[in-house]
């Protein structure tokens, strides 16, 4: 009973940090389909959670801590890729590549930094976490 009580936590631990990473090693667990779907459903939505609240708090508080003059930008592919999404697509974009493209505490980050009082971002992310699950668990059952 204790070793299946920590193979899910394991799961759920991994399924808050990388979904993509961990979808393949929840599908080939042998549970059943419904209980994959809540072990990536409720690890990437506690990934959320704690990566929104207190992954951008840290972030807020290393940046006033670490301030710099005259530091020129650097703009990576990530970072132009963040900004054309976040521009074209707002919070539904950032929440929709959260899970699967980028991880999840990136994004819970960067959807806390740029849309902290829009009520809309933390449901968004859920779904799309949601989504992710429900996908990754129906493509599973049929190709594993």
């Amino acid at each position: 009973m204790w070793v299946e009580a920590l193979k899910v936590i394991s799961l759920m631990l991994l399924a808050s940090i990388k979904m993509l990473v961990s979808v393949p090693a929840v599908l080939l667990s042998g549970y059943a389909p419904f209980v994959n779907f809540l072990i990536l459903f409720s690890g990437g939505s506690l990934g959320v959670l704690v990566f929104y609240f207190f992954g951008g708090s840290l972030v807020q508080l290393i940046a006033h801590r670490f301030k710099s003059k005259d530091k020129k930008r650097i703009f990576s592919w990530s970072s132009r890729l963040t900004v054309k999404v976040k521009r074209s697509w707002g919070i539904i974009g950032i929440a929709f590549i959260t899970p699967m493209m980028i991880s999840i505490p990136i994004g819970s980050i960067i959807a806390y930094n740029y849309f902290r009082d829009d009520r809309k971002t933390l449901p968004a992310l859920f779904i799309s976490v949601a989504f992710w699950s429900a996908l990754a668990t129906i493509f599973g059952k049929f190709f594993i």
